[in-house]
């Protein structure tokens, strides 16, 4: 049996009861409620890292133009 996951977070404000938690992207720092989707990556906790769908667009097109060249 497997141990489920934690909740990834980043706690932003003083560490006490009642800190809001609120997801970013780890490349642009948007938050979740400012972009389409936020992916989690590797990590737990404060740790985890998340790309959103428009910095995953940014880097599609980035990919896409080095192979044109």
């Amino acid at each position: 049996m497997t141990k489920p996951k934690p909740e990834p977070f980043v706690v932003e404000g003083p560490r006490k009861f009642g800190a809001q938690r609120v997801l970013r992207c780890s490349f642009c720092w948007k938050p979740r409620s400012a972009v389409g989707h936020l992916v989690g990556g590797p990590g737990e906790g404060p740790n985890q890292v998340f790309i959103c769908d428009e910095c995953v667009a940014l880097c599609a097109e980035i990919m896409a133009e080095e192979e044109d060249n």
